[in-house]
């Protein structure tokens, strides 16, 4: 399980307010360092909206897509997996000199190098946003950026360097006609001389991609479909508009090779005389493309797209289902689970798969309870719940104006329901009503082994309990702010929240647990006391085995908000980009 939103914002959202408050540290790293990424991760995508905004390749079997919240995705040749990178900033651009040496740039003057073995941030000394990313050699690398940033790497460090122009720039590549960035308002720029001078064109477009043949032919994409081709040696050139929609990459390996990729899933070719239009198999954007050796290209994009050409057409290797962030999940024992997030979205598991439900609605759903397939209920943004039959969705009214985030029943007819200031709303199988309360402070969870048996979590470690007769306040023990709870018995509970903070119940006393991590747990789930999983921001997924809390990280460093496992031993984690992960153990 695991809640959604207390205002129009998502919960993860509400985390990083959460970490402000607490003093957490910055999103490249807390707790324990990760192991260079020797194994493969145990984690299988299921599906994922993340934004790829650019790939690069080794070679065919080595390649790498970089995203939103600092995503970085790793092909082998038989599959994508996910790679620590330590960031959740957005990724605009990579490049590198070969497996052992390369490099991703984004928000935030965010550089990141990966050295065979790990990711690891570089400082690039600036506050903008760097869209991309190119090199001669491992001492000769340059990244473009906002405000006409460009930046130098000598194989010691990042400098910048003179630009001339305040024009964001987006591209950059090199090739025999030298060192060519593009960007905004038709925007040219070449490094020539130890200094970079202005090309002068005659577009207007905001130019994003660039790209130079081995013969030193410039080709240039941007937005209105603009391809801009010139040849600084003999000062020829031309621009075509083979598509209205904008193009944001475009990459070759020879000068009759060539894609350029765009909005609606738009992929042009090349083939040394005329720009065609191919069949891409999405209606997504594109963001980026790479064609290697042979021919073999791939592009990227968003809804968690990423298409391949081994030349016989493009295929569709990865594409999610939404990008919309899933905000809390519910299963059963009998393999049925729903997971619920915004703008309506419901996910349903039938035991083999994931698929989509339609609802009639497009609010967020801030939380999932249920105790069969046929018996769910679900809280929509701000305070409506939504009942499901088996058959239909119907909304039910809560007797609340306040945001709701968390729900647990007992029974059909015995559910509550916990929010904004204190709010607690009980369901008694023909109407809900507000409870009286004891606290002003935020509720964001509530979970029970009976109904007369009930403890509600919230801000700054309030935790409240329910006995039957009334609300009254228990003693937490931190001052973190609770964000799920989870109980194998009324004398074994778990409450989970900020900075990495645990609370276990003995049936006596609240403890605080040492979990190995400071970042936010939002999500907790177990079957007994020795099997049990809390998930949340930046990737983190952590385990009890009744004795510890270990590892078992799924390197996307995006907030989980739901986590549950099914009869078979599968174990799923959801969360922001509509992600769904399996856990696969190793054997």
């Amino acid at each position: 399980m695991k809640h959604g939103t207390l205002t129009s914002v998502p919960l993860f959202a509400l985390v990083s307010l959460i970490a402000v408050l607490a003093c957490s540290c910055s999103d490249d790293s807390t707790g324990p360092r990760p192991s260079p990424e020797t194994e493969e991760p145990p984690w299988e995508i299921i599906t994922t909206g993340v934004t790829f905004n650019a790939v690069w390749a080794a070679s065919a079997r080595d390649r790498y897509a970089v995203g939103a919240s600092g995503v970085i995705m790793h092909y082998d040749g038989q599959r994508w997996s996910a790679m620590r990178s330590g960031t959740t900033k957005d990724l605009y651009a990579v490049w590198g000199v070969d497996r052992s040496e390369i490099y991703t740039v984004g928000e935030g003057g965010k550089i990141l190098r990966y050295d065979g073995s790990e990711w690891l941030a570089i400082n690039s000394g600036v506050p903008f946003d760097l869209y991309g990313v190119w090199g001669t050699a491992g001492d000769d690398v340059y990244a473009v950026g906002a405000w006409g940033s460009i930046l130098h790497y000598d194989g010691t460090g990042w400098a910048e360097m003179a630009s001339g122009t305040n024009e964001h720039l987006h591209g950059i590549a090199s090739g025999p006609s030298g060192i060519v960035a593009v960007g905004d308002n038709g925007t040219v720029r070449r490094y020539f001389n130890a200094s970079w001078e202005t090309v002068t064109t005659s577009a207007s477009e905001h130019f994003r991609s660039v790209w130079i043949s081995a013969d030193g032919e410039w080709f240039i994409a941007g937005t209105n479909g603009t391809i801009m081709t010139y040849d600084i040696q003999s000062g020829t050139g031309g621009t075509v508009t083979p598509t209205s929609h904008h193009l944001t990459g475009v990459h070759g390996n020879d000068g009759d090779n060539i894609y350029a990729v765009g909005d609606d899933g738009t992929i042009l070719h090349f083939d040394g005389t005329d720009w065609n239009a191919e069949a891409a198999g999405t209606q997504n954007d594109l963001h980026g493309v790479w064609c290697g050796d042979g021919g073999k290209a791939i592009a990227t994009g968003s809804v968690g797209t990423i298409l391949t050409d081994y030349g016989a057409g493009w295929t569709i290797s990865i594409e999610g289902i939404t990008a919309s962030d899933l905000t809390a999940l519910w299963g059963d024992t009998t393999n049925c689970a729903f997971a619920v997030g915004r703008n309506g979205t419901i996910f349903h598991y039938d035991g083999s798969a994931w698929s989509t439900m339609a609802t009639g609605n497009s609010s967020a759903l801030n939380d999932i309870w249920g105790f069969s397939g046929s018996a769910i209920f679900v809280i929509e943004n701000p305070s409506t719940i939504l009942h499901y039959d088996g058959a239909d969705w119907s909304p039910m009214p809560s007797g609340t104006p306040y945001w709701l985030a968390g729900l647990w029943g007992s029974s059909g007819d015995d559910l509550f329901a916990v929010g904004l200031f204190g709010t607690i709303v009980h369901y008694n199988g023909t109407a809900w009503s507000t409870m009286a309360t004891i606290t002003s402070n935020n509720l964001y969870a509530v979970w029970g082994s009976a109904g007369d048996d009930v403890y509600a979590a919230g801000d700054v470690g309030t935790l409240l309990y329910y006995g039957g007769s009334g609300w009254s306040g228990r003693t937490s023990n931190t001052f973190q702010f609770l964000i799920d709870i989870w109980g194998g018995s009324p004398d074994d509970i778990f409450a989970a929240g900020s900075m990495g903070t645990i609370v276990h119940y003995n049936g006596t006393n609240w403890m605080e647990m040492q979990t190995g991590t400071l970042k936010d747990l939002t999500c907790i789930w177990g079957t007994s006391a020795g099997h049990i999983f809390s998930a949340g921001s930046a990737g983190t997924v952590i385990r009890y085995d009744g004795t510890e809390w270990s590892d078992i990280s799924s390197r996307l460093p995006i907030t989980f908000t739901g986590i549950w496992e099914d009869p078979d031993g599968n174990l799923f984690a959801v969360g922001e980009w509509g992600t769904i992960l399996r856990y696969n153990p190793p054997d």
